[in-house]
């Protein structure tokens, strides 16, 4: 039996939308398996549960009545423990939070939030240490000394992402979850953290809109669609296979390729980063009128003939190794 440094088993999770009066269930059945040392990419379009998923996987997420499943740290079930019970896990399980100044204490001093980290680290080390330790960790992520003694509310939001992830680098978490980890961060630092990151972090998740990101640094490629994963994709390591050593076949992966691709061909015109488009589907279905497969109404759009589809419309499709490729993928369509 494999133990994996993180397992997701059938991973349900709603929220109460009081606008609507009414449940959102936003994972559905999400399986996912982490071993240590592996670098994981997760990629779809905005709103697809990835930021979800990654806060659901470390509990950072309000809980539910209707949640469900399994959650799994080193082969013990965490699903059910509570704040109390999880937090001597926490620095060992820690998030960049896209929005940089959520991990930050705003009523903090920079200098203060990094000891906080030190300390947590190393309780018994003396002030000299932790001051060489505050010294090495501003040189490393470019923090620079005039911002030590500001609070956050202070500081730019590239500033204070510099500041976030040398707080969690501080803490050499077994599991780190990077959620756009190098936005709003100059060109000539997005690669010099990202190498920091896959280089000092054991076991890294990475979510991003880069795609360059995605391609460069990761290892495993998860495809998530309207909070179910469709597509698990491990790089082949001699780049035989298309897009830098992967090839993914779900019909949604294979269109969200290709929307890339689009917009990688036209780099030069554009000057930007290539992204994920937010619109490689016409619109994510609402998950309340959905019981089967969530991709329906994409693959009909494609043009897949309706009696392929029948199944579809009424079974939800279980992640499973099809294909030649080995990946695993949620799909009825693909053999």
């Amino acid at each position: 039996m494999i133990l994996y440094l993180i397992e997701a088993k059938a991973l349900n999770k709603f929220f109460y939308q009081k606008k609507e009066r009414r449940d959102s269930h936003i994972l559905k059945d999400v399986y996912i398996n982490i071993s240590e040392g592996e670098k994981i990419g997760i990629v779809g379009e905005s709103g697809c549960g990835k930021t979800t998923l990654a806060k659901s996987l470390l509990k950072l997420v309000p809980t539910h009545d209707r949640d469900s499943g399994e959650l799994y740290f080193r082969g013990k079930n965490i699903f059910p423990y509570s704040e109390q019970n999880f937090r001597k896990l926490r620095p060992e399980l820690q998030i960049i939070y896209q929005d940089p100044f959520l991990s930050l204490n705003q009523k903090m001093r920079v200098v203060d939030i990094l000891r906080e980290a030190i300390k947590l680290k190393y309780p018994s080390a003396k002030a000299p240490e932790v001051v060489l330790k505050i010294e090495g960790l501003i040189e490393t992520y470019k923090i620079q000394p005039q911002n030590l003694n500001k609070l956050p509310t202070q500081l730019s939001g590239g500033e204070c992402r510099r500041v976030g992830i040398a707080r969690v680098m501080a803490l050499e978490p077994s599991f780190l979850i990077a959620d756009e980890p190098v936005a709003s961060l100059d060109a000539s630092i997005k690669d010099q953290i990202m190498h920091l990151l896959v280089n000092r972090i054991n076991t890294l998740m990475t979510i991003s809109h880069d795609m360059r990101i995605i391609k460069k640094y990761v290892e495993k490629i998860i495809v998530m669609y309207s909070g179910m994963v469709v597509e698990v994709a491990q790089r082949d390591q001699n780049k035989t296979k298309s897009n830098d050593g992967y090839e993914l076949v779900h019909p949604y992966s294979k269109r969200l390729i290709s929307s890339v691709e689009y917009f990688e061909a036209r780099e030069n015109e554009i000057n930007s980063d290539v992204e994920v488009a937010d619109s490689v589907s016409d619109s994510q279905q609402d998950p309340q009128e959905v019981l089967g497969c969530r991709c329906f109404c994409l693959c009909e759009q494609l043009g897949i003939s309706k009696d392929k589809l029948s199944k579809c419309r009424s079974d939800f499709p279980s992640l499973e190794t099809k294909n030649t490729t080995g990946n695993l993928i949620a799909c009825h369509y693909v053999e």
